[in-house]
């Protein structure tokens, strides 16, 4: 066992730690917490499929540095969905509409918001997931252009319709029709700067051009997922509904706030103004922490917009979602590793290879 396991390994024990004094002091709000956490965490694998499916539609050999990374990431899915169960064993505890003394105000989405509905499409999501995830990286050379074409408008379906349920569906109220959407591009921004990451920590290191290509690509999917929020929020302001304007309201309040804050600047301001500089797009140090910013501000995003759901939820709340996210991420990133130095990687053809 490396230092980095040894590392990962301490990483879980603070989560075991956490987990263990939740429990026994407030139960709700580790669920609460762990729910968080994991959404964050889960948002890498999901990502990650993501874009091996955009190594195999598009042209070029643009993803070929973080290939191994993002499809280490790939074959975590089936344990990140098995991450899900204490969720899918406490849905009363956590969803509105899930608890039997609130489930009537929502008996209009009764079919859709319904215990055992939701757990099956869970786990057809990650079935699914996980069957491309397999066919894609298994099948490396002709015959995947069109599979991932094809996986590509399913994720994206599967993928809006887990936003919603894991997620959304905290708050019935709300309504948004971006709402899938930008959950998609929080997983392919945290995807791409957690693979750009990976390879600059350790050699061989990507060319310069290369990292240009990355940093090109990289703030390509900041721009876009700050567009799509800003748009959700402008036509929720616009359309100056109580309901929804509420769910902005909340989110507007301490110590929520300054989780606001953060994801603003570390995911959206910072890396747009760096990546417009030369020097930086051309420097490994400079990309390395810019990724790393990205990644903090998307931990924000994901607490900012699951914890506020909850009335009864604050500072305890927001820390021991932090120590969850030290626990889940050492133990993730334990068997990431893991698969990728022992799962054979096959990279996608080349551009001239695969239209010839």
């Amino acid at each position: 066992m490396n230092g980095a396991e040894r590392r990962l390994l301490i990483a879980c024990g603070i989560g075991a730690l956490a987990a263990i004094s939740g429990f026994l002091l407030a139960p709700r709000a580790l669920l609460q917490a762990y729910l968080a956490a994991l959404l964050f965490w889960a948002a890498l694998p999901i990502g990650a499929l993501g874009w091996v499916m955009c190594e195999h539609v598009t042209p070029g050999d643009w993803g070929r540095p973080i290939h191994e990374t993002l499809a280490g990431a790939c074959r975590t899915l089936p344990a990140t969905g098995i991450a899900f169960l204490p969720i899918l064993l406490a849905l009363p505890l956590l969803y509105p509409w899930a608890a039997p003394a609130t489930a009537a105000r929502f008996a209009d989405k009764a079919f859709w918001l319904t215990p055992w509905f939701l757990v099956l499409r869970t786990v057809l999501h990650f079935g699914i997931w996980s069957l491309l995830a397999f066919a894609l990286l298994r099948r490396p050379r002709g015959g995947t252009w069109a599979l991932g074409g094809i996986g590509l408008v399913v994720l994206v379906v599967t993928g809006s319709l887990a936003a919603v349920d894991w997620r959304l569906s905290l708050e019935p109220g709300f309504a948004s029709s971006a709402y899938g959407l930008l959950f998609l591009m929080e997983c392919g921004l945290e995807a791409l700067a957690f693979a750009i990451l990976m390879v600059l920590l350790a050699p061989p290191f990507p060319s310069e051009r290369q990292r240009r290509i990355l940093a090109a690509v990289l703030v390509g999917v900041v721009l876009l997922w700050a567009y799509v929020a800003f748009m959700q929020y402008l036509v929720i302001w616009s359309g100056d509904i109580p309901r929804e304007a509420d769910w902005y309201v909340k989110r507007a309040r301490e110590p929520w706030l300054w989780l606001l804050w953060a994801a603003t600047w570390l995911q959206g301001i910072v890396p747009f103004l760096a990546l417009l500089l030369g020097s930086v797009r051309g420097s490994r140090r400079a990309m390395l922490v810019l990724c790393a910013l990205i990644l903090l501000g998307r931990l924000a995003d994901a607490l900012w917009l699951t914890l506020p759901a909850f009335p009864d939820a604050g500072w305890g709340t927001l820390l021991l979602a932090l120590a969850l996210v030290i626990g889940l991420g050492g133990a993730w990133l334990l068997l990431f590793l893991r698969l990728r130095r022992d799962e054979p990687v096959s990279l996608p053809a080349s551009s001239e290879v695969r239209h010839a």
